[in-house]
């Protein structure tokens, strides 16, 4: 019996030592650091994972002490990481760890048990470093792309665009975590084909060498790649070396090099992680200096066409000038043409000799209007038409203009037929002057371009709904105008056509012509 039991007992504390091993086993092969303390603060069990994590590889399991592991806490958050390991602190669970080459952050759970009638503290330890440095850049993105956003908005509404490079160029500095950078645009007409958009103070005041600057955009404006030179040495504007390091990168957009900016820092390394953030800022800030390129086009385009508009508008004046100038020399000797003609008239003819006068008259009296239609050209273009409206006997006027092409359609031996509504009144109320002249253009006109057959004047009464309007139909047999250029030949006339249309309407009488 007292073997029996002997037997029983050795078969139970080898079961207990099995499955302490098996405890052990699992404890120690867990990939998240695990602590087990005792009421006395000394550490019961201690996996590998743990002594991983806080650096104790060295020690046994019974001789790491728990001031060991608080001491590997960077010292702002002891206290606190103290209290995280007895469950009081349930508000910061993560915490960094003192490392000489990285950064490591874990976090702590903490939980209470009770072993045969003993209470353990059980702290497990995560590894969230990566997650942490994700949640960072994931975090710094956001603020990043939100700030790039607003800067874009503003940029678009403001005029002010050196402000908005500045505060580009504070987030590549921000990202790239550097102290010194600039931002220039490619502009081959500057001295050195770039012109300067943002600069820190240190680079513009030289403390980065300005030749070693200059060096370093002009390599990426000659072979369009970016560059990143460590341990580059450089002299500042004292002729002290400076160690530091470069990141240059070219600014494209539509695959042309608009840009380059430069970052300079004397302890960061710019790596292919760090570059990855800087890249969408690049392409936002390609657009920005594309931008202002454009403007700055527009804006000496816009110039060059004012310039223009002057020069222009100068001209136009001077041939002004030069027309009432040259009308009123050639008046004169009209003036006396008109009088002889007149005082010859009075003298005793024959009546063919009568005839040849009358048209001579008639003919130097529109030579002399023909003139003052070039005047009247020179008031249409300063706005300054007036028609003088008197009490005009329309056939008198009609037929005295047409007497001047009476030689020119014999000449050419074709009729010239004038037909008036016998409804028309013979006392109008117009512009004798400019009326003539509208009779004048339209019939000679028609008489210049019909080789044979005839030319018809017909003035006839139409109603319409603003009262009676007088219709001027000139209908000749010649070539005439296609219809796809008739539309395009009265837009060239509409200075001179609508003021007489408008204010001859206003008295109630309106002229309209047709062109066949």
């Amino acid at each position: 019996m007292i073997m029996f039991l002997i037997w029983k007992y050795a078969r139970a504390i080898k079961e207990i030592e099995s499955n302490q091993r098996y405890l052990n086993t699992i404890i120690h092969s867990y990939n998240d650091g695990l602590i087990v303390l005792a009421e006395d603060h000394h550490i019961v069990t201690l996996n590998e994972a743990a002594k991983r994590i806080f650096e104790l590889e060295g020690f046994t399991d019974a001789e790491p002490q728990l001031s060991d592991i608080i001491a590997k806490v960077v010292p702002d958050s002891r206290a606190y990481f103290s209290q995280a390991l007895y469950g009081f602190n349930t508000k910061n669970l993560n915490y960094e760890l003192v490392r000489e080459k990285e950064k490591v952050i874990v976090q702590v759970r903490s939980t209470r048990i009770l072993v045969n009638d003993e209470h353990l503290q059980v702290a497990i330890f995560r590894d969230i470093t990566e997650q942490h440095i994700d949640k960072i850049k994931v975090s710094k993105g956001a603020e990043l792309f939100s700030a790039v956003k607003t800067l874009q908005d503003k940029f678009l509404t403001s005029e002010d665009f050196q402000h908005s490079f500045k505060e580009v160029l504070k987030i590549l500095l921000k990202i790239g975590e550097s102290n010194h950078g600039i931002i220039v645009e490619v502009d081959p007409e500057s001295p050195n084909n770039y012109r300067t958009l943002a600069q820190t103070r240190l680079v513009a005041n030289g403390f980065v060498s300005s030749s070693f600057v200059e060096s370093v955009i002009t390599e990426v404006i000659e072979t369009k790649k970016g560059s990143r030179s460590l341990q580059v040495a450089g002299l500042t504007s004292s002729n002290s070396k400076l160690i530091i390091n470069s990141l240059s990168m070219p600014l494209f957009l539509s695959n042309q090099l608009v840009g380059v900016v430069c970052l300079f820092d004397e302890s960061t390394y710019y790596e292919d992680d760090l570059l990855s953030w800087i890249d969408p800022v690049l392409s936002s800030l390609s657009a920005m200096v594309n931008f202002v390129r454009q403007k700055k086009l527009n804006d000496l385009i816009s110039e060059e066409m004012v310039r223009a508009k002057d020069q222009a508008e100068k001209a136009n004046e001077a041939k002004t000038n030069f027309l009432a100038m040259m009308s009123h020399e050639i008046r004169t000797p009209m003036n006396g043409i008109v009088g002889m003609s007149n005082l010859l008239k009075e003298t005793k003819l024959s009546q063919q000799q009568s005839y040849f006068v009358d048209t001579l008259v008639h003919s130097s009296n529109a030579l002399l209007n023909i003139i003052n239609d070039v005047l009247d050209l020179t008031k249409i273009e300063a706005g300054k038409m007036q028609l003088i409206e008197q009490e005009t006997e329309l056939a008198d006027t009609v037929h005295d203009a047409l007497a001047v092409f009476h030689s020119k359609t014999v000449e050419k031996s074709i009729r010239l037929h004038c037909l008036i509504d016998p409804e028309l009144p013979k006392w109008l109320m117009l512009d004798q002057v400019r009326y003539t002249q509208i009779i004048l253009n339209l019939v000679g006109n028609a008489v210049k371009f019909t080789k044979r057959g005839s030319v018809m004047v017909r003035l006839h009464k139409v109603p319409a709904a603003t009262g009676p309007v007088l219709r001027l139909m000139v209908i000749d047999s010649g070539i005439g105008i296609p219809k796809e250029k008739q539309a395009r030949f009265l837009k060239t006339s509409p200075k001179l056509i609508h003021p007489i249309h408008v204010l001859i309407k206003e008295r109630g009488l309106v002229s309209l012509f047709a062109l066949n």
